[in-house]
């Protein structure tokens, strides 16, 4: 079993604050608010208390933001895709442009379902790339809503090249949910981050609910997600760790923070927890992340397994959490540091932590999920009331 953790030693969250002030202004960031919580699919997702989870964590409480319930998508990433779209469709018609909009993106799953989600609300054509380490049954929910999908050999960092390349001669729209370079930024990235941030928000009114949370675990592939709620949340919880959670062979944000800058992890990326499986650290989302997050957990597969089975089948008539294979990487992380007393000490997790988990995803792959966890998933596609 592999765990590996790190303090970042150079946190600074004014800088952190400074950077998201620039990066996600005010004005946008209420835009995306008033656009997601105007559409017909909003509703605020559930934040439920895990007693057996505590107890098995031995931890002092455990919370869980619960994202399978968001949309019929049943990912957090339902609110960043499809607004993108939105605003990347606004912007082509205000600037007179003519032709088709054609939109496109690489993805390992949720977002490009989101994008495809949000192209089919238009009526506009849409075209995704998958790595083929994606399975079948989430490639054929993104084809569902109208997209044209590409299976590519590689992992998502060279699909991501290749598509670009494609997309520059064809003139399509890349709605993307991150950026390597340094020099310029898609405004689809930003886009993005500020669809994350109707989470973000209603993440701030569940913290008031309870006791201040000590730790907040945050999944982490290229870093964006994290980026887009950690204003927010540093405002609302201020005295509260937050820590970024990573596969082993991606953990390209704790080997960025290691060396002080963003670094790109090469080689086999993959992972079961496929929606995290991202080399290269967006840019945008590190000028944020790198002043803010306090520590860094880079976990193996092992125990996805258990935490699958740990967040859908509770104990003592805890609620029931639906989770994919991603939307449990909180957990697995938190039942690794529990066999790990030097790693728990690193960060700072003992039986008074106040946790905070977010479900990113609910039973994406429900053939997987089923045979994991020995019961069905909820119905995919059907609007949570």
């Amino acid at each position: 079993m592999t765990l590996t953790v790190y303090t970042n030693s150079h946190t600074d969250r004014e800088a952190a604050l400074a950077a998201a002030a620039e990066l996600l202004t005010a004005d946008e960031r209420e835009r995306a608010w008033k656009t997601i919580t105007a559409w017909p699919e909003y509703r605020r997702t559930p934040f439920v208390e895990r007693p057996d989870l505590a107890e098995r964590a031995r931890v002092g409480r455990v919370f869980v933001k619960d994202e399978s319930l968001r949309s019929h998508l049943r990912s957090f990433k339902s609110l960043g895709g499809a607004y993108a779209v939105q605003r990347a469709h606004q912007r082509w018609q205000e600037a007179g442009k003519q032709g088709p909009f054609v939109v496109s993106c690489v993805t390992d799953g949720n977002h490009g379902l989101s994008v495809a989600w949000g192209a089919k609300a238009l009526g506009v054509e849409c075209i995704i790339y998958v790595p083929t380490v994606v399975s079948d049954e989430r490639a054929e929910k993104i084809a569902e809503q109208g997209a044209t999908v590409h299976r590519i050999d590689g992992n998502y960092d060279e699909v991501t090249r290749l598509h670009a390349s494609h997309a520059a001669h064809e003139g399509w729209t890349i709605v993307t949910d991150t950026e390597g370079r340094q020099d310029e930024t898609n405004q689809s990235v930003i886009d993005v981050m500020q669809g994350y941030g109707v989470l973000a928000r209603e993440l701030g009114d569940d913290f008031a609910t309870i006791a201040p949370p000590t730790h907040v675990f945050m999944q982490a592939g290229c870093g964006g997600m994290a980026a887009a709620i950690l204003p927010d949340m540093m405002r609302a919880a201020p005295s509260a760790d937050f820590l970024v959670i990573e596969p082993e062979r991606a953990a390209c944000l704790q080997a960025s923070a290691r060396e002080g800058e963003a670094k790109v992890i090469e080689g086999d990326l993959a992972t079961r927890m496929v929606g995290m499986s991202a080399g290269e650290v967006s840019q945008p989302a590190w000028r944020i992340n790198y002043p803010a997050v306090a520590g860094y957990a880079a976990i193996g597969d092992e125990l996805v397994n258990e935490a699958m089975r740990s967040l859908s089948i509770p104990t003592g008539g805890a609620q029931p959490v639906e989770s994919g294979e991603t939307g449990c990487a909180g957990l697995a992380a938190l039942l690794e540091l529990e066999r790990d007393e030097q790693a728990r000490a690193t960060l700072d997790v003992d039986e008074n932590s106040i946790v905070v988990l977010i479900n990113t995803e609910g039973a994406t792959d429900p053939e997987s999920y089923e045979r994991i966890v020995g019961k069905p998933a909820a119905p995919w596609g059907v609007p949570v009331g």
